[in-house]
């Protein structure tokens, strides 16, 4: 397991950068002004999504994945068995960067 401490030096929440987001949601909700809050609301629904995972499952998977980087390295075990990135041809799971595929305004 993974415990993030300012020792560590790693990225954390910034509470008050959340704050101030959240905020502003319902100021431009108060306002009437729905599409200043919209991006905002997808960002929260998007990081919040998280929430569902289990505590451990969700650290261990930022720690393979992000930290040590096991994935990448080809280092990555399942089960008993070391993930073969190669052999995967098909995936359940689609993806996008926002950058390349902005959403449309509806």
């Amino acid at each position: 397991m993974v415990v993030v401490t300012k020792e560590t030096k790693k990225p954390g929440l910034n509470l008050p950068r959340h704050q101030q987001s959240l905020r502003q949601i319902y100021e431009h909700l108060a306002e009437g002004r729905t599409d200043e809050a919209r991006p905002i609301q997808h960002f929260y629904d998007e990081y919040l999504a998280v929430n569902d995972l289990p505590a451990e499952f969700y650290l261990e998977t930022v720690e393979k994945v992000f930290q040590t980087h096991d994935l990448a390295r080809g280092r990555l075990v399942w089960g008993a068995r070391t993930v073969d990135l190669a052999a995967i041809r098909r995936t359940a799971l689609m993806t996008r960067a926002p950058s390349l595929h902005p959403r449309r305004q509806t």
